[in-house]
């Protein structure tokens, strides 16, 4: 049974004081009596089981679908639900929240509807850099990267519509920034459900820093201090990661110079409350590793559906290589001993270059629990090569995937350098790399670690950002619920360093499955639910059991929401406490002119206690 959020119930108490004290002046005389008023939450032990739902790791399939046809599942999805000390609901909601249930696979063009030929250059100042990029549910792209005038860089956070226009919405012109004196440095970007926007990096010579701005572009004053929260430490923020309740797990560097990987520092770890506080549960907030090299550097992370963190490294073992490094985090911030050997797993790499730094590694989870680690490996001698790991829940490689856990590959033989800069695991099992080689460099490998000969007829891609006289580079590669493929990197222009955007494919909106208000009369949504029976509780109102569910037309049919709230989301209550059961079909229904692709129906299922 997993523990899935719930929602707490509060008890007032009253308690008669009788002749318990003596009364001051002017209070009740004595054997008068008086009250208090003690309120307690309780969190209710919930609880929701779906393992019955899934046909396979990856959940149910449909397979192929005609445009103009229906089907619907052949067997019960039976979802386990319910509280040990009160009533319960069971929610079903959608898992992004955003509503749309299209994932359609790019095969490789830039998108032409985005800025010019796909490509958007932005001239800021002398040197622009990109670090980071992320699409936000209305298809606007946030990118975060700094800026360099000949003096200290500046913290750079701007807006761009879904066309590559900037968003004059966003501080005014699209463009917010943040300076310091002593020169600032962002890594990541992360979009809060509420709209705010979370940046992390360096600030002030040497410390972790996470800015919150508003969706309009201002820092948030109730965040940190003035929008600012700040652990002063010799070190420097990589990456951020948001938990489901607000609060933000980073890692980084400790106790090192920002910008020198090759200078001392330890793995460190921090996690801040949704107000930007140092969350003590965690390990004291912030949490100092030392591996046993001369040099420990943690630079990405991911944060498993238990809340575990996973983290990726390097150690610097002797004085001529460097080794990765896995470590998983228990919630409260100790190693977990069921991973690797106490927590930590130790990969050598005997030819990996000396000069390992931020931008050359980071670490994706997929849905079945394997964790993806992109990043180089040399030749001993002269040439570097991008390689994608895979590792299986407990930290072994997996050997299903390339060669013993292993894909290795290069985009342009005979190139010094090449280097996987960010990976991303999509819902269909295969995997999205940005890399350089030579420039920037886009791949797709298929979920075995081959490259995707379907993506740009060779499985790669290549970004022309700028047209200068230097190379183009590449920084972060995002997946969007559209389909497209948002790039970030830097431009090379005759002037200097410009930040760079490039989207990949992109069919504008497609169909939003939870949009089928009128799954009854057949005239709209793509994905619905029958509730097939209940045991232990009661439909919830508006949704009716059928014991057949045979054809997705019919008043049965209920479209799944995009938030938890509204009252289309409760699909059953318990009366009491104890368990519940409610068993579902799904269906799928598609248009004529249904656009080709994959859709995804992503569902989460949440009980609350008492019911709704």
């Amino acid at each position: 049974m997993t523990p899935r959020p719930h929602r707490a119930f509060w008890a007032v108490a009253a308690f008669a004081l009788a002749g318990a004290c003596v009364a001051a002046s002017g209070g009740p005389a004595l054997g008068a009596s008086s009250a208090i008023v003690v309120q307690m939450d309780v969190a209710s032990a919930t609880m929701v089981d779906t393992t019955s739902c899934a046909a396979s790791s990856a959940g149910v399939s449909f397979g192929i679908v005609q445009p103009g046809t229906s089907v619907v599942t052949g067997s019960d999805c039976t979802v386990g639900f319910g509280s040990t000390n009160d009533s319960a609901t069971l929610l079903a909601s959608q898992l992004d929240g955003q509503g749309v249930a299209m994932y359609q696979t790019p095969t490789g063009p830039l998108d032409a509807a985005f800025g010019t030929g796909g490509v958007v250059t932005a001239d800021v100042v002398a040197d622009d850099v990109a670090r980071d990029a992320i699409q936000q549910p209305d298809g606007k792209i946030l990118v975060t990267g700094w800026t360099d005038d000949s003096g200290p860089s500046e913290y750079l956070l701007a807006r761009y519509s879904a066309a590559g226009v900037p968003d004059t919405t966003f501080s005014g012109d699209g463009f917010a920034s943040y300076a310091d004196p002593s020169g600032d440095y962002p890594s990541t970007v992360l979009l809060q459900p509420d709209g705010a926007v979370l940046v992390g990096g360096y600030l002030t010579g040497a410390s972790f820093d996470v800015l919150r701005y508003t969706p309009t572009g201002v820092l948030d004053p109730s965040y940190g201090s003035g929008g600012r929260a700040s652990v002063t430490a010799p070190g420097y923020i990589t990456d951020l990661a948001l938990l489901p309740d607000g609060s933000t797990v980073g890692c980084g560097v400790m106790n090192a110079t920002p910008g020198n990987a090759t200078t001392g520092g330890d793995f460190g770890l921090l996690r801040l409350t949704p107000t930007g506080a140092l969350d003590t549960t965690f390990g004291g907030g912030v949490i100092t590793q030392s591996i046993g090299g001369l040099r420990d550097q943690c630079h990405a992370l991911a944060v498993q559906p238990d809340g575990k963190v996973l983290v990726a490294g390097v150690t610097f073992t002797t004085t001529t290589r460097w080794d990765l490094v896995l470590m998983r985090y228990l919630t409260n911030g100790t190693l977990d001993p069921s991973y690797g050997s106490g927590g930590v797993q130790l990969i050598p790499m005997s030819s990996f270059d000396t000069d390992v730094n931020t931008s050359r590694l980071d670490v994706a989870l997929q849905p079945d629990g394997n964790a993806l680690v992109s990043t180089y490996l040399g030749d001993g001698s002269t040439f570097d090569d991008v390689v994608v790991l895979r590792r299986l829940p407990n930290g072994a490689p997996d050997p299903s995937f390339g060669v013993s856990g292993m894909a290795r590959m290069s985009f342009a033989p005979g190139t010094t350098l090449e280097y996987g800069r960010e990976v991303q695991a999509m819902p269909d099992g295969s995997i999205l790399l940005a890399a350089e080689s030579g420039g920037a460099v886009v791949a797709r490998l298929t979920s075995s670690g081959a490259l995707d000969t379907t993506f740009a007829g060779t499985g790669s891609r290549r970004i022309p950002f700028g047209t200068g006289p230097g190379t183009d580079g590449i920084s972060s590669i995002e997946p969007g619920r559209d389909g497209r493929i948002v790039v970030a990197g830097i431009a090379a222009n005759a002037g200097g360093m410009d930040l760079g955007l490039a989207v990949i494919g992109g069919q504008g909106t497609m169909p939003d499955y939870a949009a089928g208000a009128n799954w009854a009369t057949g005239t709209a949504g793509t994905f619905g639910a029958c509730l097939r029976a209940v045991s232990g509780a009661t439909a919830a109102p508006l949704w009716s059991v059928s014991a057949t569910c045979p054809a997705t037309d019919g008043a049965w049919w209920n479209p799944i929401p995009t938030t938890t709230a509204p009252t289309g989301a409760r699909v059953a209550n318990t009366s009491g406490p104890g368990l519940g059961t409610a068993s579902l079909r799904f269906g799928v229904r598609t248009a004529n002119a249904q656009s080709p692709g994959r859709y995804l129906a992503p569902i989460t299922f949440t009980t609350v206690a008492p019911a709704l």
